[in-house]
């Protein structure tokens, strides 16, 4: 497909997971020409292991070492931005996935999205992007517990949006720190 199509890039194609006891056929999203709409938004992934591309792309794209979980997709969005992408829809990859992966913080996960969209300050789709995921940095430091992370990401990307998190997070837990030890109740009393 690549010596036929002068115009294709970057090319991706399906791919056969391989478990312990079945193979799954895994159909790529199709896109053919311009995908970093869709990769911005995460609206799909085209693994790895089926990745070609020409010379001058891999000449042109480089994976970065401050990417501690998405070096990946900060790589496919800079080529997605530069090159025409295309799809080839035939089964041509296995991927194994027997193992038992560790556990992920999902709060790392998304930290290192909005390292590789903050790339793209520029774009349009990037005031949305941005909110999906400070929306979801909020949730993970509360489920995680951990709402000073959003204080790390405010001083590491110097973005008061997560200072203001950070901050209605603690304020939501002072209030039902008050409300569950009635402290104003027994300080009145005495």
């Amino acid at each position: 497909m690549l010596e036929e199509r002068k115009d294709c890039d970057f090319l991706y194609t399906n791919s056969i997971t391989v478990g312990i006891d079945r193979k799954v056929k895994e159909a790529s999203f199709h896109v053919d020409g311009d995908a970093f709409p869709a990769l911005f938004m995460l609206d799909f992934w085209p693994g790895t292991n089926t990745w070609f591309y020409r010379r001058k792309v891999m000449e042109t794209s480089f994976y970065r070492q401050e990417m501690f979980m998405s070096e990946d997709y900060l790589r496919l969005l800079e080529i997605a931005y530069k090159y025409h992408v295309c799809h080839l829809d035939e089964y041509l990859s296995y991927c194994r996935r027997d193992y038992e992966k560790p556990k992920v913080s999902w709060f790392r996960w998304w930290q290192s999205q909005l390292m590789a969209v903050n790339y793209f300050k520029d774009y349009k789709l990037y005031p949305k992007r941005y909110s999906q995921i400070r929306e979801n940095l909020y949730f993970c430091a509360i489920e995680e517990n951990h709402p000073a992370y959003l204080l790390k990401i405010a001083i590491e990307f110097k973005n008061f949006d997560f200072l203001r998190d950070y901050y209605l997070i603690y304020k939501r837990k002072l209030k039902a720190f008050i409300k569950t030890t009635n402290i104003f109740k027994s300080i009145t009393h005495h």
